[in-house]
């Protein structure tokens, strides 16, 4: 077994000093240049609302303008979301709103018999996956919810017209209104290609007789898309920029921060939710989350106030205390805690004690959740002046020290060796959500086999101890 060596630093720190966490009490925004959306002909819906929650999220160009030699074209690209659960999103755009639980039409246009709808595009869609299309059509004399379903892939080097079949019922039918949304990628796929690119420009109905183009849809118009951002703090704000916002409902009169969770409904008509997200720290490529801000020492405990107003949904608050292994020259995990926030309609004061801190980190991150499980829409969690508190106290600075419950390496490739634990313990690991990845009891080696999980931050625990662990 290898030898376990531990140092030991006393720390000057004053009584009740309070270190304050970058924008505590969130006074400071930003307006920040996103990206441009095409205007959508004076409609009071705006483009991208139904599948915003899939692209834009860390910035990338899942949607923008692109110009060919006829005028400007929209292009849609899949991307690599970096959320802290890896995973890629489509570039997406809708013209169309939800009413009474269903996408209604919302492009105004009248046109006789269609059978068919043509475009001009250029794409590169991954067999595997699939380009995707969905109109809707309305009309005096077709009743009822309507949508048909056009999926492509394959490469298409240059800009070429393209023409998809309407089956023969819509043939005989007076159109009052459209609705139509694109995909860069099938949402209903598990596979997603982040090199999926497609171009398109001047969609069109036709008929036997004539074509028509579909009002806004030659691309032509443009307008900048701003939000407001938190400085010094990152969040996965979507287009419906109200998701996360300032609100003067503070505890001292200026302003705080509001997490908001949000429905939508998504390319099947079906309703989803999302989470809003505020996070102090890195989300790395494999979802792990680390450092946002320098500790002056070792923290006794942090403090917030919160209000949530949903009683049928929980709120979350994760905190990451790390620091600094020169011996790996990476970042380890000292101490990891998460926990659920209720509703509260009048502001509380939350606190999370860091005791049994069994080395000295020297960063923490924090991560918000305006839904702990499966989001509700309409979920708000406000937060405001977030405190760390220090203490004098002597601690371990040794990354290697084996003190208390934990695992060696840390991050590790999935071999890892438990201390604090006796053989014969059970031994669980979970995932963040809580769902079980592992469960043995410990063998006379203390060693235990990940290397069949994924790349990720798990939880490993053995009777009432917890540690974070990475897997990488």
């Amino acid at each position: 077994m290898k030898k376990a060596y531990f140092f030991a630093v006393l720390l000057l720190v004053s009584n009740n000093l309070f270190s304050q966490i970058p924008n505590p009490s969130f006074e400071d925004w930003n307006s920040v240049h996103k990206f441009s959306i095409p205007k959508n002909s004076g409609n009071d819906s705006l483009a991208n609302t139904s599948a915003s929650y899939f692209f834009n999220r860390t910035g990338d160009a899942g949607i923008g303008r692109y110009d060919f030699n006829e005028g400007s074209a929209l292009g849609l690209n899949n991307v690599n979301l970096q959320s802290t659960n890896p995973d890629d999103g489509t570039g997406s755009i809708a013209y169309a709103k939800i009413e009474n639980d269903k996408w209604i039409h919302t492009i105004p246009m009248t046109f006789s018999s269609p059978d068919s709808l043509i475009m001009t595009c250029q794409y590169s869609i991954s067999n595997l996956d699939s380009a995707t299309i969905y109109l809707g059509l309305s009309g005096s004399n077709f009743d009822g919810f309507n949508r048909l379903t056009f999926k492509f892939a394959g490469n298409n080097e240059s800009m070429q017209n393209i023409s998809f079949d309407l089956p023969d019922g819509y043939k005989n039918i007076e159109i009052d209104s459209v609705y139509l949304i694109m995909t860069s990628g099938d949402l209903l796929n598990n596979y997603i290609d982040v090199n999926n690119h497609l171009f398109v420009d001047n969609i069109k109905l036709k008929s036997s007789t004539s074509e028509k183009l579909i009002p806004g849809l030659d691309f032509e118009e443009w307008e900048d898309f701003t939000r407001n951002e938190i400085a010094e703090w990152t969040t996965t704000n979507t287009l419906e920029s109200r998701v996360i916002y300032e609100t003067s409902e503070s505890t001292d009169g200026s302003s705080a921060i509001t997490l908001e969770s949000f429905g939508y409904y998504n390319t099947s008509s079906a309703l989803d939710s999302a989470k809003s997200t505020l996070l102090l720290g890195v989300i790395n490529d494999q979802g792990s989350i680390f450092p946002g801000a320098a500790l002056e020492g070792e923290p006794s405990k942090l403090s917030f106030d919160y209000k949530f107003n949903n009683p049928g949904d929980t709120a979350s608050v994760s905190v990451f205390l790390s620091r600094w292994n020169d011996v790996s020259e990476k970042t380890s995990l000292v101490q990891f805690n998460q926990r659920k926030l209720y509703v509260s309609a009048e502001y509380t004061t939350y606190e999370i004690d860091f005791s049994g801190i069994s080395s000295t980190p020297d960063s923490i991150a924090i991560y918000f959740l305006s839904s702990a499980g499966t989001p509700r829409p309409g979920s708000k969690l406000t937060i405001d002046n977030i405190k760390l508190e220090y203490s004098p106290i002597t601690v371990g600075t040794n990354d290697f020290a084996r003190v208390g419950f934990g695992s060696l390496p840390n991050p590790s490739n999935g071999n890892i060796e438990v201390f604090g634990a006796l053989p014969g313990s059970s031994i669980r690991v979970t995932d963040l959500n809580g769902t079980l990845v592992y469960e043995d009891l410990l063998s006379s080696s203390l060693q235990i086999d990940l290397t069949t999980l994924n790349k990720g931050t798990y939880i490993l625990q053995a009777g009432g101890n917890k540690e974070l662990i990475i897997v990488e």
